[in-house]
């Protein structure tokens, strides 16, 4: 697996939305599932086959100290 370098979340959506300055902050990794997060994590809850992966988000920020969903 190769090593990336974190990106902001500003430099990561680009022109597509504003982030207020106190939420920018380093990305290390976009995560899709909750018990994989890690601190400085970008949590993407999408939907599964079983559930919606809205309902791990206070998991997900809980474990990790992942930015919460915007």
């Amino acid at each position: 697996m190769s090593s990336l370098q974190p990106m902001s979340l500003s430099q990561l959506v680009g022109d597509e939305a504003f982030i207020p300055p106190e939420w920018d902050r380093d990305i290390q990794h976009i995560v899709t599932d909750s018990r994989d997060v890690s601190k400085g994590d970008l949590y993407l809850a999408r939907s599964g086959q079983a559930t919606h992966g809205e309902v791990y988000i206070d998991q997900a920020i809980d474990a990790g100290e992942c930015l919460p969903p915007v």
